[in-house]
């Protein structure tokens, strides 16, 4: 996977974070993905990371003063701050993670669940993994919200060990409801939805 790499801290301290709150990001090409990095604390006004690719969140995010966010992609990986990518081909066992805290609404894509079999696990897989996560904790609150199938990141999930096809260990999972969004929500999220209408949209760079 070849990943465009978004430093939220860099880009508020350059002043480009988008007004809006709203901020879309794609490659075009095959096995694309996004990565957000360095997001423990997003711009005052909250933000919302939308990409038709793969989104991968290393580390913290939204820990520090945390506002209404939220992440959307064809699926959604969770990377711990030990993550290293030059070890991504190895052992399980080589990829150790650490405790990881995200405070962010998900809307993304499960794979085959309909398919006998294939549900991948259900919910608790949902968000996905790639370390060794044994006696480590993933901390989230949020909203998970399954809107599609996914496109582009189509494989198994592969839990638990170095064995075969087995790709990580899960964490312990501390998972619940962010009750900040009974009052705010993430930007550009419906709010009291009664339909939908496709517009068009226009694309820029920063």
């Amino acid at each position: 996977m070849t990943v465009t790499e978004v430093d939220i801290g860099l880009l508020m301290a350059c002043g480009v974070t988008p007004a809006n709150g709203i901020m879309y990001v794609s490659k075009d090409g095959s096995n694309r993905g996004v990565r957000l990095v360095n997001g423990a604390q997003l711009p005052s006004q909250g933000l919302t990371v939308v990409s038709e690719n793969p989104v991968y969140v290393q580390g913290n995010y939204n820990t520090v003063n945390k506002v209404p966010a939220a992440v959307m992609g064809d699926a959604i990986t969770v990377l711990s701050s030990n993550w290293d990518d030059t070890m991504s081909n190895q052992s399980t066992s080589s990829r150790p993670a650490i405790d990881t805290v995200v405070n962010a609404a998900f809307a993304l894509g499960p794979n085959r669940e309909s398919t006998s079999s294939y549900n991948n696990g259900g919910l608790e897989n949902a968000i996905r993994f790639l370390e060794d996560w044994g006696g480590r904790t993933f901390q989230y609150r949020g909203s998970i919200v399954g809107l599609w199938h996914n496109q582009q990141a189509t494989a198994d999930h592969r839990c638990c060990g170095s064995s075969g096809d087995n790709y990580y260990n899960a964490p312990n999972r501390d998972w619940g409801y962010d009750t900040l969004f009974d009052t705010a929500q993430p930007p550009g999220t419906p709010k009291g939805v009664l339909g939908l209408t496709r517009v068009a949209w226009s694309e820029g760079q920063i």
